[in-house]
C-alpha cells in the first residue's frame, strides 16, 4: 500500500500547474512538477519554472490554489 500524501503528492509529477496562493507572500507562477518530498508529514514539490529555475512549495499555505494546465 501507498500512504496517502506520497500518493497525493505523486500525482502531479511531471505535470504542468498553475500555483497560485494570495496570501503573506503572494504567489502566481506556471510550472512543471519534477519531483516531491515529505518533510516533517508536509508535502513540498520540486517545481521547475518556465526560466529554468527550481524552486520549493510546501503544501500548507492556507489559500493556495492549483491548475493542472
Amino acid at each position: 500500500m501507498t500512504k496517502l500524501k506520497d500518493y497525493i503528492a505523486s500525482q502531479l509529477i511531471g505535470k504542468k500547474v498553475h500555483f497560485r496562493c494570495q496570501c503573506l507572500f503572494p504567489l502566481d507562477f506556471i510550472g512543471v512538477v519534477k519531483d516531491y518530498t515529505l518533510s516533517n508529514d508536509r508535502i513540498i514539490w520540486k517545481v521547475e519554472r518556465e526560466n529554468g529555475k527550481i524552486i520549493d512549495i510546501e503544501l500548507n499555505h492556507p489559500n493556495m490554489m492549483i491548475e493542472i494546465l
